[in-house]
């Protein structure tokens, strides 16, 4: 178990799956998790850059990335992401409605650490974040956050 909160940051436009991630994260006493929201690319690097209004947000543990936002695309968000060598540790799990096979070569081809379809039935969703959260929170083991970002 960590000592620190783990901190996901959400990337998503649509309100009923920012609503749904965390219902999913509401009451789970596995590991303690900040989740932080942006709903466009725009902001998600302000957010991970410190820029403002964001300069006191803590470097991502994890970011969950919708492909289809506004201001810059979630392709653009990673690429920048995974281009920076401060933050291109930082695993990125692509969550879309898309199951297009050209939309997951081009986030692996970017770095993406997993590519993951969203389920349209609110139970299915709503596991599927909680087993995202258990493997990511509970199973898999990250590098050390020193050296990490700012």
């Amino acid at each position: 178990m960590q000592s620190r909160p783990f901190n996901l940051l959400l990337v998503e436009d649509d309100l009923a799956h920012v609503m749904i991630v965390k219902s999913s994260l509401r009451n789970w006493s596995d590991v303690a998790c900040l989740l932080y929201t942006v709903n466009n690319g725009e902001a998600a690097l302000d957010f991970i850059n410190k820029r403002p209004p964001y300069e006191d947000s803590p470097i991502p543990d994890l970011i969950l990335l919708d492909l289809n936002i506004p201001k810059l695309s979630g392709l653009e968000v990673l690429e920048s992401i995974k281009a920076n060598d401060q933050f291109k540790s930082i695993p990125v799990v692509i969550l879309t409605t898309s199951r297009h096979e050209n939309d997951i070569r081009a986030c692996y081809m970017r770095g993406a650490n997993s590519f993951i379809s969203k389920v349209a039935e609110y139970s299915c969703f709503k596991e599927l974040m909680r087993s995202i959260c258990t493997y990511w929170m509970v199973h898999n083991q990250p590098p050390s956050p020193r050296g990490i970002g700012h």
